[in-house]
């Protein structure tokens, strides 16, 4: 089956859904139709674990669990597609902003907020008609924003793709994410039960977990001479160092975010003076680091692009004059 990887796939910006309304808060029923399509194609194309799930999920909860997992993409993806920490925080504060109109019933045109608008309507609709009340369904609505502000908040604190110093601390940031994205499923559904919620944060914190494991370093065999070519190709018009100047036999740094040479040569040769190791103190923009191993043709490849990195180091190495980073744009 094939089931592609959360982060290792490449990021296309969203694109919104138009609201067709001049009137706040007005979302069509053609609206929600092409939001849900959107959400669901976002997650067979790179969540598709969450995919599987929400086939098998009561039809009166699924919209809420594809919005709230889309969301979740749009704020894993953040990180790989921000490297200005001002730009990041906006990005945030406009998440913030767009869940507290969404849950106002006034959802701004994009396809998670509407869809989770649709969802916290329905659930309004389904407290009524079951004659439990309004209270009941405001209660599950503020529930859920409260969980998904949560999120959000986790999120933003990790921007900048820290490692974990402590078991305990990777265990916090699995309960305050994918944990909290099942209580939330669990306030849409609505359920209130502490045994629920306590299953719920012991198989979201396995969740998180796992989510983490799966960025960690691979090692994978390779041919170093192709790469070595690959990486040595640049453009014939730029002037620069010849190929070959730099000790990449020793190490390779395949880098997204930097076109200056002149950064990229200064990070390759920090590392270097380092023993060929990565500190972890670079920026974050280094997303891929590529290490060739005195004992042999083995290197790792670390970062959320990792399985994208692979997947270009394991094709032909033959590459268009012009390209200079082996891993693409």
């Amino acid at each position: 089956m094939n089931r592609p990887q959360l982060l290792s796939h490449g990021l296309r910006r969203l694109r919104p859904v138009q609201v067709r309304s001049g009137t706040r808060g007005i979302v069509t029923a053609a609206d929600v139709d092409k939001a849900r399509q959107y959400c669901q194609r976002q997650l067979q194309h790179s969540d598709y674990d969450a995919h599987l799930i929400q086939r098998t999920l009561p039809a009166h909860v699924r919209d809420a669990y594809l919005a709230l997992r889309t969301l979740n993409l749009e704020l894993v993806r953040l990180p790989e597609v921000v490297t200005n920490p001002t730009i990041g925080a906006m990005r945030m504060q406009f998440w913030r902003e767009s869940i507290d109109k969404t849950f106002a019933g006034n959802p701004p045109a994009e396809p998670t907020c509407v869809l989770l608008h649709e969802a916290v309507t329905s659930l309004q609709s389904r407290s009524s008609s079951g004659g439990s009340g309004s209270g009941s369904a405001r209660a599950a609505a503020t529930q859920m924003k409260f969980w998904i502000q949560r999120v959000i908040r986790t999120r933003e604190r990790h921007m900048d793709n820290r490692p974990f110093a402590t078991l305990a601390s990777l265990e916090e940031y699995a309960e305050k994410t994918y944990a909290t994205l099942m209580y939330a499923t669990l306030a849409a559904l609505p359920v209130q039960s502490v045994h629920a919620d306590h299953l719920a944060s012991h198989i979201g914190k396995a969740a998180g977990i796992v989510a983490v494991l799966r960025g960690v370093p691979n090692a994978a065999e390779i041919d170093f001479a192709a790469l070595e070519t690959q990486w040595q190709l640049k453009p014939l018009e730029t002037s620069g160092p010849e190929p070959g100047e730099h000790d990449r036999a020793k190490l390779l740094c395949c880098m997204t975010g930097f076109e200056d040479p002149d950064e990229r040569h200064a990070i390759i040769e920090k590392i270097n003076d380092n023993g060929g190791v990565y500190t972890g103190d670079l920026t974050k923009r280094v997303t891929h680091l590529i290490v060739c191993k005195p004992e042999g043709l083995v290197v790792m490849v670390a970062g959320p692009g990792r399985g994208r990195c692979l997947g270009s180091l394991g094709s032909a190495p033959a590459r268009l004059p012009g390209v200079v980073d082996p891993v693409g744009e």
